[in-house]
């Protein structure tokens, strides 16, 4: 069946460390990472009602009940930057950064479910060096 209403939020707060070098006159990379804190909350199914009839092929999904869940970790993020320098201060550049966390989410019944957060981003823009 389909249960509507069901929502998850990802909050992550990253402290990275960031390595930058030029690489000739034009190129420069940045490498960088460090810890990263996740929050995530998310609706859990905890109950369900279903219905079925004769010839028994086919359940109908009925009354659902659900709770909302909230978990905590330190995770890691790692990434790097490299950008092309088309004046001696302004630039393009893309970025990659991969963070991630496994958290034990709590459900009904004093169980937990492991989940994972984070995920790869990627993103381009100007770049400024002064």
């Amino acid at each position: 069946g389909i249960i509507d209403g069901l929502t998850r939020d990802d909050m992550a707060v990253h402290v990275q460390a960031r390595v930058v070098a030029p690489i000739g006159n034009q190129w420069q990379l940045a490498l960088f990472g460090g810890p990263s804190f996740f929050r995530v909350t998310q609706s859990v199914v905890t109950g369900f009602d279903w219905t079925d009839a004769y010839p028994y092929d086919e359940a109908r999904l009925g009354a659902v009940t659900t709770m909302r869940s909230r978990s905590s970790r330190v995770g890691f993020s790692a990434g790097g930057d490299l950008a092309v320098f088309v004046t001696r201060h302004l630039g393009l550049g893309a970025s990659v950064q991969i963070s991630r966390a496994t958290l034990q989410l709590p459900v009904a019944g004093g169980a937990t479910q492991e989940i994972t957060a984070g995920g790869i981003k990627a993103g381009g823009g100007l770049r400024l060096r002064f």
